[in-house]
């Protein structure tokens, strides 16, 4: 049985040719448009030092029309090693993912798991691109994004390095490789978005304090000092 991507001229196996891949993509990337809005599923993110977590990156459908989206391309950076990518996957819970039901990753037999160029991107890293599109074993498939709609285009996992200063930060970008391709099989083209504003769309994640225990004062040692000297000459003049 042969299997077909939404758009076999311009998707690449998840795991191959990765810069070739990027290459094919980088033309439109910071081309701005009204309709769709990309964003990270939070404005701020406050993490321990040594710390794992994740977030979503969420399209945002605000025009009154309906887009068709046939694959995507998500490039995301963290501005300093204090913040590293450990992975990412299909298994949203924010919003339904895009290609739900429909996806060329979740069909692969890899499972929910999607990381472009591990090998020559390792992770973790300060860098992450994730790529997936529709799917069918016969025919050509898109995902449709309504007026108003929202869906994620997939979790990021990340890890804060155990010895990053309490109020340090790393901001997370939307990358310029980041691209959404519509369902045209003959001729696809790049999708325009905007990031919400300011440019460039940046979602710091602080280092938070670590809990710990204060030390006793020198008073509070003093007293307790006194209290078991007092404690011991009584029982001394008890013997």
């Amino acid at each position: 049985m042969s299997c077909r991507a939404a758009i076999p001229t311009r998707t690449l196996p998840i795991y191959g040719a990765a810069m070739a891949l990027a290459v094919l993509f980088l033309n439109g990337a910071t081309a701005q448009a009204a309709g769709l809005v990309m964003s990270i599923s939070d404005s701020s993110i406050s993490a321990a030092a040594g710390s794992t977590g994740s977030f979503e990156v969420l399209l945002t459908n605000t025009d009154t029309k309906s887009y068709f989206i046939a694959a995507d391309f998500v490039d995301l950076l963290s501005s300093n090693s204090i913040v590293k990518f450990t992975g990412a996957s299909i298994k949203t819970s924010i919003d339904p993912y895009i290609f739900a039901g429909q996806s060329l990753v979740g069909n692969s037999g890899l499972g929910f798991n999607f990381v472009v160029n591990p090998t020559t991107m390792p992770l973790p890293g300060t860098e992450i691109q994730a790529q997936d599109s529709a799917y069918s074993a016969t025919s050509a498939v898109y995902a449709t994004l309504a007026a108003g709609a929202t869906v994620s285009l997939g979790v990021f996992d990340y890890s804060v390095s155990s010895s990053a200063a309490p109020g340090s930060t790393s901001n997370i970008t939307i990358g310029i490789l980041t691209n959404l391709t519509d369902n045209n099989t003959t001729s696809p083209a790049d999708i325009n978005f905007n990031t919400p504003l300011p440019h460039p769309y940046e979602v710091p994640i602080t280092v938070s304090s670590a809990g710990t225990v204060p030390e006793p004062s020198t008073a509070l040692m003093g007293m307790i000092a006194l209290t078991m000297g007092m404690v011991a000459a009584r029982c001394r003049r008890r013997a």
